[in-house]
């Protein structure tokens, strides 16, 4: 098979994972697998797009960005008194990530924001096996394998990165109102995507998918905002 062969098969994959909520994950617990259109294969394309709409918007639009704003609070004191304080010395959070950074969050929350949106693509990227972990327990009396599951995450982080390429390149033409409409547009399709993939692909009854969806939110979430935030603060410090 020729590489103009893999790339169209690929291609169409995208749109089959895009289109059709689950559609790889179950071709996994079937014990399908077309080569060159795994799971795998369609969600490194899905994050290669992503990662080029930076440079892509870069050169479209040379020189400096427009930044969001970022505030800064003013608590009294400043960074050398906050650090020797004994109370913040003895701070578990402070502890975990150094009073440097915690002064940071505290004064600057508008910069660390800005530094977590940057790096919630890679907190998916790198808890994507722990959701598919998730999955497999909260599905478990279902009996799939943990490829599926792993599988059935591919497919979902792939719609969800399709979605925020799809905000990069509606940034590309600098309207607001463009990039807000797009916003919307992909909570929309990522939380129908979501429901109809649980659904789909891992089966259950409308109250069972609730409970289970929950569940996994609830035991995701907190890592999730916990790396983020680490990561965040690791960049914007």
């Amino acid at each position: 098979m020729g590489v103009a062969d893999r790339a169209v098969r690929l291609g169409r994959a995208v749109i089959t994972v895009l289109g059709e909520p689950g559609a790889l994950a179950r071709a996994s617990a079937a014990g399908v697998r077309a080569p060159g259109t795994g799971a795998a294969g369609v969600f490194l394309v899905v994050v290669v797009a992503f990662l080029l709409t930076g440079p892509i918007e870069n050169a479209i639009w040379p020189g400096p960005k427009p930044e969001a704003a970022t505030f800064r609070l003013d608590l009294g004191g400043d960074s050398a008194s906050f650090v020797t304080d004994p109370a913040v010395q003895g701070n578990v959070v402070v502890r975990l990530i150094g009073a440097d950074r915690a002064w940071m969050l505290l004064t600057r929350p508008g910069l660390v924001a800005v530094a977590a949106a940057a790096m919630f693509p890679a907190t998916l990227v790198l808890l994507l096996p722990f959701f598919a972990a998730l999955t497999w327990l909260a599905w478990r009396p279902g009996r799939l394998p943990y490829r599926a599951h792993l599988a059935f995450a591919l497919d979902l982080h792939s719609a969800v990165f399709a979605t925020i390429a799809a905000s990069g390149v509606a940034g590309w033409a600098r309207l607001t109102v463009l990039s807000v409409a797009v916003a919307v547009l992909a909570v929309v399709y990522t939380s129908w995507y979501a429901w109809v993939a649980c659904r789909d692909a891992l089966g259950g009854t409308t109250r069972e998918l609730v409970v289970r969806t929950t569940v996994v939110g609830v035991l995701y979430t907190p890592p999730a905002i916990a790396l983020t935030a680490l990561l965040a603060l690791r960049t914007a410090g």
